[in-house]
């Protein structure tokens, strides 16, 4: 399937043609994995090609502690209970899930949720770059990302997931800025974070007018080798509600 486009998450455990730096160039992803196309490409068009196990046809659903909590999942298809828009997705083998929130999902592989992970963010607002304080969504959240002081970003191309038209983009933190610094979506009682060290590949979609994210975080050294695990849920991801 092609993707990241597409994964998650998590950051939670959670952008440039636009004026953003470049000093982080899209890297090559697997066969099969949607990646940043050159500017007047044709869009990047993921669809539903995820090949995780549905038991019977049955959707399962996130059974994640209201405050957060790291649960194992088995392999199969399931549904969001809390993150709004409702999102749909199938799962391989040896994924956990640690939120699910109204507005953040984070999907993880191994022991640290806020590593090797997929998430899911609906954002209602961003961090200042200079304050760190919390402020209003803008109005164009891609303009925003790509011209952070504190992000080094990739350029922006469009893509299709699953028929939601959207921008994806490379995001790392800048040589030199805090750690501190590194703080930049908000979602609901959640904060979106990239660490030094760390690359980070966003999928903005816009839903019904309103900015909805898909991010992979993961070590800056294991960005490629995860895109398999990431394209395994995005290929199938839909939204609804």
């Amino acid at each position: 399937m092609r993707i990241l486009a597409a994964l998650l998450f998590c950051a939670a455990l959670l952008a440039a043609a636009c004026g953003g730096d470049d000093d982080t160039s899209p890297t090559p992803v697997a066969s099969g994995s949607p990646s940043p196309t050159a500017a007047g490409s044709a869009t990047e068009t993921v669809g539903p090609t995820a090949t995780a196990t549905r038991t019977g046809g049955i959707e399962g659903v996130l059974d994640v502690p209201a405050g957060g909590g790291e649960v194992a999942l088995a392999a199969g298809a399931y549904r969001t209970a809390r993150f709004q828009p409702e999102a749909h997705f199938s799962l391989e083998d040896g994924w956990s899930a640690a939120f699910d929130t109204e507005r953040f999902v984070d999907l993880y592989r191994g022991e640290d949720p806020a590593e090797n992970c997929v998430c899911l963010i609906s954002p209602d607002g961003v961090f200042d770059t200079e304050s760190g304080a919390k402020t209003d969504l803008p109005t164009d959240l891609v303009t925003w990302l790509t011209t952070n002081p504190n992000l080094t970003t990739s350029n922006p191309s469009s893509l299709q997931v699953n028929g939601l038209a959207g921008r994806q983009m490379d995001v790392a933190l800048k040589a030199g800025v805090a750690a501190a610094k590194g703080t930049y979506i908000a979602a609901g009682d959640q904060s979106f974070v990239v660490k030094p060290g760390e690359k980070q590949h966003l999928i903005v979609l816009d839903y019904r007018g309103k900015p909805l994210i898909i991010a992979q975080r993961t070590p800056a050294a294991e960005y490629g080798a995860y895109f398999p695990f990431v394209e395994s849920v995005v290929g199938g991801l839909t939204f609804a509600g």
